[in-house]
């Protein structure tokens, strides 16, 4: 008879996975392979400030960390459109170039 498995169990053994430090890092390199990482970026600092992650919590993270410089970006647009309107002028157009990489205080406020 095939029982299905608990979801307390699963849980505990990703946890047993990514338990240290060294291996919650690779996960991290692994999620963050494509990402535009800032100089100041410490993985095994990020690595130790997670203890007790899951895979899924370091996906989620990462994913939080990331939309910082968005939000950044967008807020930015915010201010600067309504000094033009105050202005009387056009406002500054932004792009993807005007983000910033993923910072270490991104990671923190994440």
């Amino acid at each position: 008879m095939n029982i299905p498995w608990n979801r307390v169990i699963l849980l505990s053994f990703w946890q047993e996975i990514f338990s240290d430090a060294a291996n919650r890092e690779k996960s991290l390199r692994v999620i963050l392979a494509k990402e535009d990482l800032a100089a100041d970026v410490d993985l095994p600092v990020v690595a130790n400030m997670t203890d007790g992650y899951s895979g899924s919590d370091l996906k989620n993270l990462c994913v939080t960390a990331a939309y910082c410089p968005i939000r950044e970006i967008l807020e930015k647009e915010k201010k600067e459109k309504a000094l033009a309107i105050a202005d009387n002028r056009s406002p500054v157009i932004y792009n993807g170039d005007d983000v910033h990489s993923l910072n270490m205080s991104d990671f923190k406020y994440a």
